[in-house]
């Protein structure tokens, strides 16, 4: 019987604690503030939360039951015969709290007005412990020596059930979701399910290296029964419905003993290590360590939503305070006066089950209270606003508050209206997340004379969830984190103008692939719109690659796509997959076609947006674009070089049922070059590689080692892209970044990521210029600061048929977005975005947003 833990292993797991806190620093799940209990060396042992608000607990070695307020008042009630043992404690269904007596071989009722009756359980030296209130109104207790589960009503009355297996040792005992108790077999490595009726079902724990020993035991919230593994270091899981176990390692190779749910989605249990430990329905483990000695010992969740825990070791009541909700947006977040709005998706972190209250406020206006609140989990809500007649227009902030009284807000997250909301100016994101070792920024550039309000929407795996608002000054740049609103998570974004005006938005992701020696980045302009259908050039799932498709579906219906692979070499493979309605879904292009080369076109009955991401040697680098909805007989790509160690690919997809002639054309500082024209068959594919492009390889120009802007033109409709390496060899490694092509020029580019720094934590940003007339153009480039104010404007000359590129080093440091303009009214111009940092261990490039007026 393990009353207990033996001295030599407490020693034992001191020491242990002691080494894992020079090796492993403690990981916060909640500040812990410390009481001691009135009569010294009382060995506090049970706790339970009471139906007077306050806490109560046992102490074995006082030979009192205890009552602790909140605010950590102890109040001790003694029992009235000598060493009773007092052990486990709960609260009963008549409102009062009910404990075993271990030593005393009773069961003791204590009223919250400190009025004890006890109840001597028939059969004798049974050793009773874990305690809890059943389904049937009935006290279900345990008796550990006996073999046997008891039960006993309100009244006094008892019903005895012997366990099947003998010398079990059982434990805790917990109500189940299933109108079952169930309960811990320690000595013979089982879990036991008793009916109401007295029926017991018993499920072996299998032993791995060591034997589990289960203890504590409570349901989960998830339905499944959470119990302690004292000796294989673990915290099981046994599913009501079918008995299937689960079990996960504890830090510190501790040794589990008492377990209860917490108010925040979570398990929270005790272990010998000195040490509370949170674990998570997936499996994540987190700890709080104490002072050695403390001898942590049983755990419950109080009436004031915070955890409790009885110290055995050092004679106190600890009490728990979770670190407080964070806020980060909901859908919807805009409506008219006098709306009721529906919030299915209040998005967040560290939310309770209980949540005390969900409110919008605004400064000089009544607050609006939210109705139906239900915690879906720890980062959702679900409620409902009705917003009054007379509401303030404008922003509101939304907070939340736990049950703890602790509450979090977010500024200016909800936006109410005269009038319906116009249909506004939208662009779309579809990669993007804050999962998987990336972080994701998105870049939003105001090129407007005055103040705009944009409202940012990411559509994640389990549905929309709308940030903050975001306010950006006239004729600047505006970076902002996703992860504040979706952390952990994949997303698509949409990026909406609450004034109607334009704006400009692009996506920057930068991750460290496993064992690299540097970390790398790629980037996407957004897209003013979702399509049909959709063109992608570049795309490879052999010479290591590995190759995604991100497909946003904003609507409000599932989207079915049609996939077809153009495959270089070979013909066309077609694939069907589905993404649901306001999420996005990345398909691995190997699980569809194996190691091959292909371009892709997306074919979507409701509209999609459609972006390819791209990553090779383990990771190490990557690319991504955007596609395109439409071919054109014409591709223009500003950037590009075979100078300066780089190799540059051009990509040309022919999605036509006939063979198409293609012509290239590339535009260097001393003027265009003209590459021999080639065929390419029906629904193919072809790369180029431009470095080869040189008279020894039988062509009659050399284009390789020099800057150069390309144009392909095909006798029907294609797509082009552009792709290009640096740094094979070189220390850091080989790194990458690609850019669809347009298929015209234009009056006036938007570029809004931007960076130029020096030193150590240097950053380039190159803005190529193509000019594919027969004159020159005369641009005007701007670099536009977060602010707005300081911003550098000047002019230049980019001569005919050639490119040009603008170091932003050369005029600012600091972040700036681009705006570049043709000042020549008949003569459009092609604008890209190249940038490289870590000493260009890392880069990413794009084509920027475009009007032809402004």
């Amino acid at each position: 019987m393990k009353r207990y833990k033996p001295v030599y292993v407490i020693a034992v797991l001191a020491l242990l604690a002691t080494l894992a806190v020079m090796t492993l620093p403690a990981v916060a799940v909640a500040t812990f503030v410390e009481y001691p209990a009135t009569t010294g060396a009382s060995g506090p042992e049970g706790i339970t939360g009471g139906p007077d608000g306050n806490v109560w607990f046992t102490e074995f070695a006082g030979n009192n039951v205890g009552m602790i307020t909140p605010a950590g008042a102890v109040t001790e009630y003694p029992l009235p015969n000598a060493g009773s043992g007092p052990e486990f404690i709960c609260s009963g269904p008549d409102g009062a709290l009910w404990f075993t007596e271990q030593t005393g071989n009773r069961i003791g009722r204590i009223t919250t007005a400190g009025v004890i009756t006890e109840f001597n359980v028939p059969t004798a030296a049974s050793s009773p412990r874990g305690i809890c209130p059943g389904p049937d109104g009935n006290l279900w207790f345990i008796e550990a020596a006996a073999d046997k589960v008891g039960k006993v009503t309100t009244a006094g009355a008892f019903t005895e059930y012997n366990i099947t297996t003998v010398s079990s040792d059982p434990y805790a005992i917990a109500p189940g979701p299933d109108g079952n108790l169930w309960f811990t077999e320690t000595n013979v490595n089982q879990i036991g399910r008793i009916t109401t009726s007295g029926v017991i079902t018993e499920y072996p724990l299998a032993t791995v290296v060591d034997p589990p020993d289960p203890t504590g035991i409570a349901m989960g919230p998830d339905g499944w029964m959470w119990f302690c593994c004292f000796g294989s270091s673990e915290i099981g899981r046994i599913s009501p419905t079918d008995g299937t176990v689960t079990r996960t390692p504890v830090l510190l190779a501790g040794n589990p003993w008492n377990i209860t749910k917490g108010p925040d989605f979570a398990m929270w249990f005790t272990d010998g290590a000195n040490s509370v430990q949170r674990i998570t329905t997936s499996g994540a483990v987190t700890l709080h360590q104490f002072t050695n000695g403390s001898e942590v010992n049983q755990i419950a969740t109080g009436p004031d939503g915070r955890v409790w825990v009885t110290e055995r070791g050092r004679n106190n009541i600890a009490r728990g305070t979770l670190n407080p909700p964070s806020v980060y947006g909901m859908t919807p977040s805009t409506a008219v006066k006098g709306a009721t709005v529906n919030v299915t998706y209040l998005a967040g972190a560290n939310f309770f089950d209980t949540i005390a209250d969900v409110r919008l406020s605004r400064t000089g206006s009544p607050d609006i209270v939210a109705t139906g609140v239900t915690a879906v989990s720890g980062g959702q809500i679900t409620c409902t606003f009705d917003i009054p007649a007379d509401a303030a227009t404008g922003l509101w902030d939304l907070s939340v508050q736990n049950s703890d009284g602790q509450t979090g807000t977010l500024a200016n997250a909800f936006n109410v209206t005269v009038e319906p909301p116009p249909v506004l100016p939208d662009w779309y994101l579809a990669e993007g997340t804050s999962a998987w070792g990336f972080t994701t920024y998105i870049t939003i550039e105001n090129p407007n004379n005055t103040q705009c309000t944009a409202g940012v929407t990411y559509n994640t795996p389990s549905g929309p969830v709308s940030g903050p608002f975001v306010v950006l000054p006239p004729m600047s740049q505006t970076t902002i984190n996703p992860e504040t609103v979706v952390p952990s998570n994949d997303f698509s974004t949409v990026v909406t103008c609450l004034e109607g005006k334009t704006l400009a938005v692009d996506r920057t992701m930068t991750w460290t692939g496993a064992g690299a020696p540097a970390s790398e980045a790629h980037s996407s302009v957004s897209v003013d719109g979702p399509s049909r259908t959709w063109y992608l050039a570049e795309g490879s799932s052999k010479w290591g690659f590995e190759t995604w498709l991100c497909l946003q579906n904003p609507n409000q219906v599932d989207a079915f796509c049609t996939v077809t692979y153009m495959i270089e070499g070979e013909g066309p493979v077609t694939v069907q997959h589905t993404v649901p309605a306001n999420t996005r879904r990345s398909f691995d292009i190997s699980q569809d076609i194996g190691a091959k080369d292909a371009s892709i076109k997306v074919n979507s009955y409701q509209p999609v947006i459609a972006e390819r991401a791209m990553y090779r040697n383990a990771r190490r680098e990557g690319h991504d674009s955007i596609g395109t909805t439409a071919a054109a007989s014409d591709f223009y790509m500003a950037e590009g070089t075979t100078a300066w160690g780089f190799t540059t690919y051009v990509v040309v997809q022919n999605p036509n049922d006939s063979d198409t002639a293609v012509n290239i054309t590339y535009m260097t500082p001393s003027g265009s070059r003209a590459q021999p024209a080639f065929n390419m068959s029906a629904n193919s594919r072809k790369t180029i590689r431009v470095n080869d492009i040189k008279p020894e390889n039988g062509y009659p120009i050399d284009v390789s080692n020099i800057d150069f802007s390309t144009r392909v033109h095909g006798s029907q409709p294609i797509i082009a892209e552009r792709a290009m390496y640096w740094g094979e060899g070189t220390a850091l490694g080989e790194a990458c970044h690609e850019s669809i092509g347009l298929d015209s020029p234009h009056m006036t580019f938007f570029l809004p990521d931007g960076e130029a720094r020096t030193g150590g934590n240097k950053a380039e940003t190159w803005t190529c210029v193509q000019n594919p007339h027969a004159v020159a153009v005369t641009v005007r480039v701007s670099y536009l600061t977060p602010s707005g104010t300081g911003n550098v404007v000047f002019t230049d000359e980019v001569p005919a048929r050639s490119r040009k590129t603008y170091n932003m080093i050369d005029r600012r440091t600091g972040r700036a977005a681009i705006m570049v303009e043709s000042l020549d009214a008949a003569r459009p111009v092609m604008v890209e975005r190249a940038m490289y940092w870590n000493g260009r261990g890392a880069g990413a490039a794009t084509i920027g947003s475009f009007l032809d007026l402004i």
